[in-house]
Formats: structure tokens, C-alpha cells, sequence
């Protein structure tokens, strides 16, 4: 059976350099996430309101991505995707979590 999955998004801010390289261009959100339930997470987001959204999206057997800008918003999802992980552990489910580097979104206009 398959394990429910979140995606953690986390874009360098605006005018900043990537730490991608030259590898080629990042992929854009939309091109990551598609169509996927979004939460944005950024440095004063509550990580257990995170935590409590993406363990309901999980319990549905739903994906979720989590949007995070800059470092510190990055720092609150992945304390977000470890608290669900233990709120989901308590019911004997687990989560995998794959972390992005995406283009900066317009939308996204820094830490709240």
C-alpha cells in the first residue's frame, strides 16, 4: 500500500541567488506541486496549526505541498512535518517528504 507523501517547497528570496548552480533553470511551483493542496509556512507560522493540516490532508490519503519562504519559513515546515509525523504515528501511519528548491514565486512577497 502507498504512503501518503508531502512535498516541502522552499524558493531563494526574491533577488537572491539559487544555491541550485549551473545546473539548469529551478522548476517553478506549478511544475513541482501541480494541482496539489498548498499551505504556506513562513518564520511566524504556528508549526502545530502546519502540523495539524498536513496530518488531516495525510489521513485522507491526500498529498499536500508546503510552501515555505526562506530559510527560517523552510526551519518551520520541516518542525511542521515532524510533528505530523508523530500525530499521524500515534494512529500507525508514516509520512515521506521530499524537499524542492523552486523559482521564486511573484505571489510570495517575503516573510510575514
Amino acid at each position: 500500500t502507498a504512503q501518503p507523501a508531502v512535498t516541502l517547497q522552499h524558493g531563494p528570496p526574491v533577488g537572491s541567488e539559487s544555491s541550485h548552480g549551473s545546473a539548469g533553470p529551478l522548476p517553478t511551483l506549478d511544475e513541482v506541486g501541480g494541482g496539489l493542496n498548498t499551505v504556506k509556512v513562513s518564520a511566524k507560522t504556528n508549526v502545530k496549526s502546519i502540523a495539524g493540516a498536513i496530518s488531516k490532508a495525510l489521513r485522507g490519503n491526500e498529498m499536500i505541498v508546503a510552501t515555505a519562504y526562506g530559510q527560517d519559513g523552510a526551519n518551520h515546515g520541516m518542525k511542521s512535518i515532524s510533528i505530523a509525523r508523530c500525530y499521524l504515528a500515534a494512529e500507525g501511519l508514516d509520512l515521506s517528504a521530499t524537499v524542492v528548491e523552486v523559482q521564486p514565486d511573484p505571489a510570495m512577497t517575503g516573510p510575514d
